[in-house]
């Protein structure tokens, strides 16, 4: 059986830019789910308030659907990474696991220093995961996550 996550995104390029801000990438191109105060906005998602409502991802306090956005994007790297190995369903899906145990159950507000901590358990090259990631967005090293993202678009 051949298998192969998905991303899946919802796309909001006319919201307020202060929605596309907190809640999306590539200029709300690519939300994890629809917006906070947009009409399509799922209200299971955001029970969560206040300081809960925040998470960090290695570059500074984002709202949390932009940080399992960007990580949804590292575990995609994983996995192709994983791909070239032949065991990579066994290592993207003991990643998974240990990120839901982790990083999920436990709390745990730090999410690109708790999945760092599980690539480097795993034998994962860290490094092949940044670049991956980081290459993900056309422009990168210019607009950072502002860019357009081949991975996410691929799905759109």
């Amino acid at each position: 059986m051949s298998f192969e996550p998905k991303l899946v995104t919802f796309g909001c390029r006319n919201c307020p830019d202060f929605l596309k801000n907190q809640d999306c990438i590539s200029e709300g191109k690519y939300c994890l789910v629809p917006p906070i105060g947009h009409k399509d906005q799922i209200s299971l998602y955001y029970n969560v308030k206040g300081s809960d409502h925040k998470v960090f991802d290695g570059n500074g306090d984002h709202n949390m659907n932009v940080a399992f956005l960007k990580e949804s994007i590292r575990q995609r790297c994983i996995y192709d990474i994983a791909n070239n190995n032949q065991n990579s369903d066994k290592i993207w899906l003991a990643y998974m696991y240990q990120f839901y145990l982790d990083c999920m159950m436990n709390g745990n507000k730090d999410i690109k220093a708790c999945s760092d901590r599980i690539i480097t358990h795993l034998d994962v090259n860290a490094t092949m995961v940044e670049e991956c990631y980081n290459h993900s967005f056309y422009d990168f090293e210019g607009e950072g996550t502002k860019s357009d993202n081949h991975m996410l678009q691929a799905y759109a």
